[in-house]
């Protein structure tokens, strides 16, 4: 399986692409992770030397994709998160900060630009899977 991923009932991999099984968890209740934990992953990489523990990543899409996101971000990256979308859920799952989108995009840049002290920002959206920098 490579960076695009792969749809099929059944496929062959070399060794070191498979997975381990996880704990006592079955292959069919983690199975699921290998897009949406792969997905969000193989993004965030590209741009793994922009994301250091004192940078800021603006996570907008708190669903599916983007919670595992966040949890990479900062359980792997520990960079802090600030995330839009679901603020309960992207807190829970390690954002340290929740913006609320719906308002102009003026508004919501400064309050970024706020919390980050005007920081460069990178930007996970799920919407694009792409890493770019707000403005």
């Amino acid at each position: 399986m490579g960076t695009n991923g792969s749809m099929t009932k059944y496929m062959i991999v070399s060794a070191s692409r498979s997975l381990m099984q996880i704990y006592k968890l079955h292959f069919k209740e983690v199975a699921r992770l290998t897009d949406a934990a792969l997905t969000p992953c193989h993004a965030i990489k590209r741009s793994s030397n922009k994301i250091t523990p004192s940078a800021f990543v603006f996570v907008i899409g708190i669903v599916g994709l983007g919670h595992m996101a966040v949890q990479i971000l900062k359980n792997v990256y520990s960079a802090t998160i600030i995330a839009d979308d679901k603020l309960e859920l992207a807190k829970k799952y390690g954002a340290d900060y929740v913006v609320r989108t719906n308002k102009d995009i003026d508004t919501v840049a400064k309050e970024i630009t706020q919390i980050t002290d005007s920081k460069n920002v990178p930007l996970f959206s799920t919407s694009s899977v792409t890493i770019q920098h707000w403005p």
